[in-house]
């Protein structure tokens, strides 16, 4: 018989929906607080109030951790990279 082989870079449809939701989930987790990211905290929300002799100033003021984004990035793209690889070894019958 002659069976032909997958390229690496084909996937089924259940593995790119499984991905779609998981990093729908990561995205929401990166949004949900008022810190923006997960699960480092890259963005820090800072409330500022002073009172002075004219009267109460308010302000807010944000931090911005790069190190820490890229840090949630590379750990997103490893989450979705191993589900999809686990998904394909179930749908490819491997497991």
């Amino acid at each position: 018989m002659n069976s032909k082989r997958r390229a690496w870079f084909q996937f089924h449809l259940s593995t790119a929906l499984a991905v779609m939701f998981a990093a729908g989930g990561l995205i929401w987790a990166n949004t949900a607080t008022r810190d923006y990211g997960w699960p480092f905290a890259a963005v820090k929300t800072y409330d500022v109030r002073a009172m002075t002799t004219k009267g109460c100033i308010s302000f807010t003021s944000r931090e911005v951790q790069y190190t820490h984004i890229a840090l949630d990035a590379a750990l997103g793209l490893t989450l979705c990279g191993a589900l999809a690889f686990v998904c394909e070894r179930i749908s490819r019958g491997d497991v």
